[in-house]
């Protein structure tokens, strides 16, 4: 499950012997944590720990992204030990709040909140990826070649363009110069259109998020939520419209989204709620 950036994440391994089982001490023990960017630390561990074997070391969180931690201990307890965890960026892509969940699915407590935070979270990619565009408004930042033709930016609608030049820095071209369509499409009304390598950073989403793409996600986390949860079983034969998505036209999509959301996202099978 990932943590947001700033948080504090504990990382643990269990040294147990080869052979027994049995929890053992390392002669010494060295914690790497490889960033997003690349970069590592190697904070102190307390050595030995208490209790025998159970060493944990509590990381405060400083960039958003997929981390790597890799524990090695020497001599007597020699063993190695690797994990991995996401971070999430201060600007999580969320369709909907969290309370907007909560309500659909009838949670008054707080004890699953960051559960469905995450499947609030891939609810939106999916919405994202089934619709063919971003939804919620957030930063964008490309590298494109552009040879003869015009340069189109992957995510729409594009609200701005904020940045935009040559990957090797020999030429940037002036934003306030730039025309940009809702479909992304770049040009300059007065001079040579962008060319070449290029790097682009921009803004796309929707200024107002339809209500029926709320809905839609609302409806989705619910599914998958009282799902996993075995309250609405698997999917099979005889199973409510709600539950399948691979019907009429729509196989490949698996069962994650409910014919219901997909009819609010524009697809599904009509005339069936």
């Amino acid at each position: 499950m990932a943590i947001d950036v700033g948080d504090r994440y504990r990382l643990s391994w269990t040294n147990t012997a080869p052979g027994s089982g049995g929890l053992v001490n390392a002669d010494t023990v060295v914690l790497t944590i490889t960033l997003p960017d690349g970069s590592t630390v190697a904070p102190g561990v307390t050595n030995p720990p208490s209790p025998t074997g159970k060493y944990v070391y509590d990381y405060q969180t400083v960039q958003s992204g997929r981390h790597s931690a890799r524990w090695v201990g020497t001599g007597t307890g020699a063993g190695a030990h690797v994990e991995v965890f996401d971070v999430r960026p201060a600007d999580v892509p969320y369709l909907v709040s969290l309370q907007d969940i909560k309500d659909q699915t009838n949670i008054t407590n707080d004890v699953s909140d960051e559960e469905l935070r995450t499947y609030l979270e891939s609810a939106t990619g999916v919405i994202e990826r089934h619709l063919g565009q971003a939804v919620v408004k957030r930063t964008y930042s490309e590298e494109h070649q552009i040879g003869h033709g015009l340069l189109v930016l992957n995510w729409t609608p594009v609200i701005a363009v904020t940045a935009l030049s040559l990957v090797d820095g020999t030429h940037t071209w002036n934003v306030n110069d730039l025309h940009v369509t809702p479909a992304g499409v770049v040009t300059t009304p007065h001079g040579v259109n962008p060319y070449g390598h290029v790097a682009a950073i921009y803004t796309a989403g929707m200024t107002i998020v339809p209500e029926e793409y709320g809905l839609a996600a609302r409806i989705i986390v619910q599914h998958l939520w009282e799902t996993q949860r075995g309250n609405a079983g698997g999917p099979r034969v005889g199973l409510p419209d709600s539950m399948m998505s691979n019907a009429g036209g729509y196989s490949g999509k698996g069962y994650a989204i409910p014919n219901r959301a997909l009819e609010l996202l524009g697809g599904g099978l009509p005339g069936i709620a």
